[in-house]
């Protein structure tokens, strides 16, 4: 997931969306940075336990905060990974911090270095990607050949965003499949179960889910958010543990 921090932190109608990040993500601070110097915050790596922070930062003020506060620390491919005392890493990539489970960070580091592949590098993710609106959340998962979406489904990759347009929040969430046959079969399935309000499209193997309401209260805001993020959670728990 990927949250567009400057642009909730500007918009005066997206202030309670801003609260509910900052208070579930942000709350603990960026290592003595003001958390106003955030720009972007992306969620990631196993179970999404890597925080992605991109800011105007400090950084040699926060590899300072990171080492002081940290129980050991090691260098991999030239980058120095400090960890805490949960057993989690920090390391800061070029002008980005990362914060998670170590194994991640290498993985990340390994991308940065030229060695690995991101999860943009996949097609699917990255043709879903390109057909989603901007907004102030992004959000995409992977389907792997041996997971259980894309052999009983044809899943391929799904993507979701949220974003403000004329005084309305719009929400999209875009599934794609390997041909339209698939897309018709898991629509059968879940067609009965897709809420009023919201407009389905199919477009050869791409199916569009999406609904558009006026900027709602502060309440109904934050809950949207989170409710969102929970719900793309269980969908990708959902196809990649076999229904369970």
């Amino acid at each position: 997931y990927f949250f567009n921090v400057e642009m909730l932190q500007s918009d005066g109608e997206l202030q309670s969306t801003w609260s509910s990040v900052k208070d579930s993500y942000l709350e603990n601070g960026i290592y003595g940075e003001d958390i106003g110097n955030v720009t972007a915050l992306g969620l990631a790596g196993t179970d999404a336990n890597l925080s992605i922070y991109a800011g105007n930062f400090d950084l040699d003020n926060v590899k300072s905060e990171v080492e002081q506060s940290s129980l050991e620390s090691y260098e991999y491919e030239g980058v120095v990974i400090w960890i805490d005392q949960y057993d989690y890493g920090t390391a800061v990539i070029d002008n980005m911090i990362f914060h998670g489970i170590t194994e991640d960070i290498r993985q990340c580091i390994n991308v940065s270095m030229g060695n690995g592949a991101s999860l943009y590098s996949d097609k699917d993710v990255s043709d879903v990607i390109s057909r989603l609106p901007d907004g102030y959340l992004l959000g995409v998962v992977g389907v792997g050949e041996d997971d259980v979406a894309a052999e009983d489904y044809g899943l391929l990759a799904v993507g979701m965003a949220a974003f403000k347009d004329d005084g309305n929040i719009s929400q999209i969430s875009l599934l794609k499949f390997k041909d339209s046959e698939a897309l018709e079969d898991y629509l059968d399935l879940v067609e009965s179960s897709i809420s009023e309000g919201y407009d389905v499209a199919k477009n050869g193997q791409y199916l569009t889910v999406s609904s558009t309401s006026p900027v709602p209260s502060d309440e109904e805001q934050a809950y949207n958010t989170v409710y969102n993020v929970v719900q793309n959670a269980v969908v990708a728990y959902y196809y990649t543990h076999n229904g369970s």
